[in-house]
């Protein structure tokens, strides 16, 4: 729940009220779906959202292991 709400909160800019709407169920599953191309697996996920989701996570990791 703490990923899928810092995900709406970075894809639409505010709060995630439940319940959710359908059309944002998915967006959640089209932005996370992977598909393979000749290039490998690519996702719809907009760069700058998935790097705002992955930085604080990270930090989040390295904060444990201390």
């Amino acid at each position: 729940m703490r990923y899928w709400a810092a995900w709406f909160g970075a894809r639409y800019g505010r709060q995630m009220d439940l319940p959710v709407s359908v059309p944002v169920v998915v967006q959640f599953i089209v932005d996370h779906a992977e598909r393979s191309t000749k290039a490998g697996l690519v996702h719809q996920l907009p760069p700058e959202i998935d790097a705002a989701l992955v930085e604080p996570a990270s930090r989040a990791r390295r904060a444990r292991r201390r």
